[in-house]
């Protein structure tokens, strides 16, 4: 009759909960995480059915290349990413796979966990576009499927920036956008459009005289012209058919389009070539560093590196850690913008990052933020690159600067940020560019006069600089180590560290989700002390939907008294913070009271996204808890707090019983050794 008073009384707090939910105005911050609805529906509704259609046409394939990257990156509890890892990986997405840098969203010193992925859409694309995509990053983050879709949506984007690119210089050839036009007026488009846009000025309009003077300017500018004419006419051949004497708009716009996603790997062999003869200039071997007297002194290659050093210091391509010995790091002179072209308005195309297909690996591997360092130091060991073979014994420096990283992250490492960076390029210095710290490096889009050539006599003294340090035979450089991290997303970082413990709280909490077969293995590590086991018999309760221990004293302690104990926490099922917690602890009673138990104490256990919502929510969830708790005659002694994905909250509640009250259950002894589990 007892327990079924005190059931009906938990019945009771359960109805009184759910009615002060139903007269009370829910909080414009929802407790509970909302669905948010289909993101392509949304799109649909603000950009019409054709872009709609557009977008899934691509999703497929977008998925398929941010899969790796996404895998890896900290996730909410819906499996989404924050705006700050969003803009990483489609950074990473669109260098993979064209070698574009996209204006918006490069990773550069100070801008780590920076700017939303939308920023990269400019000012161009409808208001509600944007709002669209920033409101989802913000409120839900986005799943891979949501990525995909974004990236499928800025790709249109860019095609739509070579169609109005086109419109100039049809209108600069005097020729109309819906007419059909011969081999030769195409092919005559074609190029002005590549000769003009390429290496010209990013305009709004072309008169016949600047079309001129581009196509003149062109052959001097663009060093691989002739291979590129052979590929605009190679794509012209596959998207029109081989000499095909009728073009239309949209035509041409493919072929542009397909030009610029393949102009990458055109520019990519001559960043080869000059890779290759860049490590023939090491100052030692394997360094990844040129001195800069031999960077400009050097006259047996067929053309010559000539930037001055203020536009070397400004676009981070020099390592001053020794003033009176510059020296150009390769791979950030490759990946600098005097290496790169700019046919949009919205990317460069550079040199493809050989550091990112390394990273794709690492990730591939890891499949998480962060990694053990004997785990990646085992990963990194077996990547090859050009110049570094497979399989390779890592040094007992880099061991110890990944050790180093680790402990200043608990004993994990994360990889996306600025250490690990940082410790990819001492792995590999010749392909993972240096990531400098507080330095404002120049932008791949910041074409400046300082890019022109070095001074004679400037030249001339760095030259004679390398040649005095040659003949002294000093080779020695100082490290450009510096112990400080930038992440690309700090908060999701952190709460992915703190979830991954969060089952690990408490004894209890194991005990009351695992099956018997399960508690007969694990038994044996949770046993207690020889001295504690002859004064302690543990049962476990046959329903298995209470998660309950009931613990009965010895009879050399006492004859009449069973500790019953539980641990049971949840993600709310209502919004309001104070009918959450009370619920939660209502629910938790229960099951001690379901064992014939009086509770006396109780502890607080809390999973809570202090990046979501304000503390004033955690302390009306507490305060709930405690008044339900109070009703019951139930003291809350303390608890613990940790950062979630998502609120949790419940109690570890403990109370006696007398041995005849408590409910039939199975007993199971702990004890030595020697003995078997019952």
């Amino acid at each position: 009759m007892k327990l079924a008073c005190r059931c009906a009384l938990v019945a009771l707090l359960f109805a009184q909960g759910g009615h002060a939910f139903r007269r009370k105005k829910v909080e414009k911050t929802s407790l509970r995480r909302q669905e948010p609805k289909a993101l392509l529906e949304e799109l649909e509704q603000v950009l019409g059915a054709e872009h709609r259609e557009a977008a899934e046409q691509r999703l497929h394939e977008f998925e398929d290349d941010l899969r790796i990257t996404f895998k890896a990156l900290p996730k909410n509890g819906r499996g989404a990413v924050a705006a700050p890892s969003a803009r990483y990986a489609l950074h990473r997405l669109f260098n993979q796979r064209h070698g574009w840098q996209i204006k918006g969203l490069e990773t550069a010193a100070g801008a780590w966990d920076a700017d939303s992925p939308v920023t990269a859409m400019g000012d161009r694309v409808p208001p509600k576009m944007r709002e669209l995509f920033e409101d989802r990053l913000g409120s839900y983050g986005m799943t891979l499927h949501e990525l995909a879709i974004l990236a499928a949506t800025m790709d249109k984007m860019f095609e739509t920036d070579v169609a109005e690119r086109l419109r100039i210089v049809y209108k600069a050839s005097a020729l109309k956008t819906e007419a059909h036009i011969n081999y030769n007026q195409a092919k005559n488009v074609l190029w002005t459009y590549v000769a003009a846009f390429i290496t010209g000025p990013q305009v709004e309009s072309l008169t016949e005289g600047e079309v001129h003077k581009a196509l003149d300017h062109f052959e001097t500018r663009f060093p691989r012209h002739a291979e590129a004419r052979d590929l605009l006419a190679a794509i012209a051949d596959e998207v029109g058919g081989r000499r095909s004497n009728s073009y239309d708009f949209a035509t041409l716009q493919t072929i542009l389009s397909k030009f610029g996603q393949r102009l990458g790997a055109l520019e990519d062999t001559e960043c080869k070539v000059m890779k290759n003869r860049l490590t023939s200039l090491e100052h030692r071997e394997g360094s990844g560093l040129v001195r800069l007297g031999d960077f400009y002194g050097n006259d047996k290659f067929d053309f010559h590196f000539t930037e001055s050093p203020v536009y070397l210091r400004g676009a981070g391509l020099l390592d001053e850690s020794n003033p009176n010995d510059p020296k150009v790091i390769i791979p950030n002179y490759l990946a600098g913008p005097s290496n790169c072209v700019q046919p949009s308005g919205y990317y460069s195309i550079c040199c493809f990052d050989e550091c990112e297909q390394l990273m794709d690996k690492v990730e591939e591997g890891l499949e998480a933020p962060m990694g053990t360092p004997e785990k990646i130091m085992d990963l990194v060991s077996g990547l090859p690159s050009s110049s570094l073979p497979a399989n390779r014994t890592l040094s007992p420096h880099l061991k110890t600067l990944l050790d180093e990283v680790a402990g200043h992250h608990g004993g994990m490492v994360p990889i996306h940020g600025r250490l690990f960076a940082q410790w990819m390029h001492e792995a590999y210095p010749r392909e993972c560019s240096y990531p400098h710290l507080e330095v404002k490096v120049q932008s791949r889009f910041d074409h400046s006069t300082e890019m022109d050539h070095v001074e004679a006599a400037e030249k001339s003294k760095y030259w004679q600089i390398a040649k005095q340090l040659e003949g002294s035979g000093e080779n020695q450089t100082t490290s450009r180590w510096i112990m400080k991290e930038e992440l690309v997303d700090r908060q999701g970082f952190e709460a992915h560290v703190k979830s991954s413990t969060r089952d690990d709280l408490t004894i209890f909490g194991a005990l009351g989700f695992v099956g018997m077969a399960v508690v007969r293995h694990i038994a044996p590590a949770l046993r207690p002390p020889a001295a504690v086991d002859s004064q302690t018999r543990m049962c476990i309760s046959r329903p298995s939907s209470v998660q309950v221990f009931v613990l009965k004293l010895d009879e050399t302690v006492s004859d009449d008294i069973a500790i019953v104990g539980t641990l049971d926490f949840f993600t709310p099922i209502v919004d309001e913070p104070e009918v959450f917690g009370g619920i939660a602890a209502a629910n938790a009673l229960s099951d001690v009271y379901a064992m014939g138990a009086r509770p006396i104490f109780a502890l607080n256990i809390v999973g809570f996204p202090s990046n979501r919502l304000p503390p004033s929510v955690l302390a009306r969830i507490l305060k709930g808890g405690q008044e339900k708790c109070a009703e019951a005659g139930v003291a809350i002694l303390g608890g613990h707090t940790v950062e979630d994905l998502e609120p949790k909250y419940g109690l570890a509640v403990i109370g006696p019983s007398e041995p005849s009250g408590a409910l039939k259950s199975i007993e199971m002894h702990l004890c030595p050794p020697t003995c078997e589990l019952a």
